[in-house]
């Protein structure tokens, strides 16, 4: 890529924020197993809280799918260049 040392450098960092982003993911899945707990037994105050920290969970991914556009276009340039 155009802006780091090599084509393979590129790609650990490309690797690297979408290993991020899959974390993130796998975050998500494990919160969303939680509320349909809270859903079946009824615990409408944790299945509110849970929810906040989905809308926290939600926000972390983006910033990660941002990186990896970041990190994309610096190694390929925009697209709409």
């Amino acid at each position: 890529g155009k802006n780091y040392n090599s084509i393979h450098e590129g790609y650990a960092v490309l690797k690297e924020e979408i290993e991020e982003a899959a974390e993130e993911m796998e975050r998500i899945k494990t919160l969303l197993s939680e509320i349909w707990q809270n859903c079946r037994n009824d615990e409408i105050k944790e299945f509110l809280g849970n929810a906040k920290k989905m809308n926290l969970y939600a926000l972390y991914l983006m910033q990660e799918a941002c990186q990896i556009a970041a990190v994309a276009e610096k190694i390929g340039g925009k697209i709409y260049e």
